[in-house]
């Protein structure tokens, strides 16, 4: 069967959005999704009826994290995580927790754009370390604010995307890579171009020559009840730097940056968007795979406009939304239409009172 294999560079919650609604359709309780690493790595596995994920490498963790829970590997001894240095007391250090591999109908929302003969296997990495992870408490709650946009990479997280490159080298074992998918963020790119640059001073077979970036994969607020339905405010860190699509950065450490998919999707930038999608009727597999189908056209022929209708793209996230909670899912409509029938309630009371008076 012929493979095309793609690297994805994404954050802590689009794992953690595609873990719960995608590989956990049915929202099952015991499926929580926890924290993953800097500079994880998980191997998601995409055929026309199966789809397989599964953590390959655990990351690191350079900066204090205490109470957090990370997955590890199955198999993974406590000794064998590299703790924060000095180790903190067992009830102050972060906690680890085994991630089972995960095995699940492809949905037909990803079957739409699948090739029956065709195997995908992506390699989805967690950035390094960013200059917003080694803040806490009040002063990480200012820059959220107040702070620099579009947190960029620190000294140990270039240092992580280099670790994580020799480490693909071992689990890619000579296949070739097809795609690099990051996110609108600076932290993405830096860390797939640090990793496109490390995989080819190490002699693997990158065939593409560029960074694509995926809509609908930037960081955001996690929530069991709906990742992109769920949002009311970005932290600066996770603000995208260019507002018009013409003045996004092409180049990232010598590697050219293609946002034209982001720009079909958004009409621009999510910044200042000229369109009717919305990131809760797709998520960022659904994108890949719709770039993957329309690059592979033949090039004699126009290849078909990729659009995002909701009965589509977005069957699954939707169905799990709607039957968790429709009004997260249909951004607050329902509570809006209680809240106007209320308003029309008093409006007729306040008729009625000045019409006795």
């Amino acid at each position: 069967m012929p493979e095309q294999t793609c690297l994805f560079v994404t954050h802590q919650a689009r794992l953690k959005c595609l873990f719960n609604e995608v590989m956990n359709p049915n929202r099952l309780q015991d499926l929580i999704p926890y924290r993953f690493m800097n500079g994880c790595v998980l191997r998601l596995t995409v055929v026309m009826d199966r789809m397989v994920l599964s953590l390959v490498d655990n990351g690191d963790i350079e900066e204090s994290k205490p109470g957090y829970i990370f997955y590890v590997k199955p198999d993974v001894n406590e000794s064998e995580i590299n703790y924060t240095t000095p180790r903190q007391r067992p009830n102050e250090s972060y906690r680890i927790i085994t991630f089972r591999e995960i095995i699940i109908d492809t949905p037909s929302s990803i079957k739409k754009y699948m090739n029956p003969e065709l195997k995908i296997v992506y390699y989805l990495i967690r950035h390094g370390q960013g200059t917003h992870n080694v803040t806490s408490g009040a002063s990480k709650r200012y820059n959220q604010l107040f702070g620099d946009m579009d947190a960029e990479l620190t000294t140990p997280g270039i240092s992580q995307a280099e670790t994580v490159g020799d480490k693909l080298v071992e689990l890619l074992q000579g296949t070739p890579v097809n795609y690099i998918f990051v996110s609108d963020l600076i932290r993405t790119q830096q860390t797939a171009a640090t990793l496109y640059k490390r995989l080819s001073n190490q002699n693997v077979n990158i065939i593409t020559k560029k960074l694509v970036v995926i809509p609908c994969s930037h960081e955001l607020t996690y929530s069991r009840q709906g990742c992109d339905g769920n949002q009311w405010s970005t932290p600066k860190e996770n603000m995208a730097r260019c507002v018009n699509i013409t003045d996004c950065q092409r180049m990232v450490y010598d590697v050219p940056v293609d946002w034209s998919l982001y720009d079909v999707f958004y009409n621009g930038t999510r910044r200042r968007s000229h369109t009717d999608n919305k990131c809760r009727t797709t998520n960022m597999i659904v994108s890949s795979i719709a770039y993957m189908y329309s690059d592979e056209q033949p090039k004699s022929v126009t290849p078909p406009s990729i659009v995002y209708p909701i009965e589509d793209l977005g069957e699954t996230t939707q169905q799990a939304l709607i039957q968790n909670n429709p009004g997260v899912y249909l951004g607050g409509y329902i509570r809006k239409q209680k809240r106007k029938t209320k308003r029309k309630r008093k409006t007729k009371r306040k008729r009625k009172t000045r019409q006795r008076t």
